[in-house]
């Protein structure tokens, strides 16, 4: 028996299956949420704008919490990967961020990287939620 039980909405699977990942994972009282990226879900194309890219990470999240049994105020960690001019994304993304969470902020780490896993891609966004009892 695995320690933990993938997190797969159904927008998720032929994305996830494609890519071999799990979009989130929980382990006990702990749900962690695979780096998250903002394509548009219509037809998976990339948004050429950050805040439309952050918009959909953050809907991404709220489907992966309906399924989890979660909610955006069980994060209590979040890391955000930026491709290009950080200076300029960070209040961008502090923003949304906020408008999201609604809640004390979380531990957060930013990191700059050259790359991220398809053109055009300019943030990545994963967190780690909890609450005392397990999910689902």
């Amino acid at each position: 028996m695995k320690s933990f039980q993938p997190v797969t909405p159904a927008p998720f699977r032929e994305g996830a299956e494609a890519w071999q990942f799990s979009p989130a994972v929980i382990a006990g009282n702990q749900l962690h949420i695979s780096g998250q990226i903002g394509l548009n879900p219509e037809d998976m194309s990339v948004p050429d704008d950050l805040e439309t890219q952050i918009q959909n990470i953050f809907a991404a999240f709220d489907l992966i919490f309906a399924e989890a049994g979660a909610t955006a105020s069980d994060i209590f960690s979040m890391t955000s990967y930026h491709v290009g001019d950080m200076d300029a994304q960070l209040p961008v993304f502090i923003a949304a961020r906020a408008a999201f969470l609604k809640t004390p902020p979380p531990a957060w780490t930013a990191v700059g990287v050259s790359k991220l896993a398809m053109p055009g891609l300019l943030i990545e966004v994963s967190a780690i939620a909890a609450k005392q009892e397990s999910y689902r």
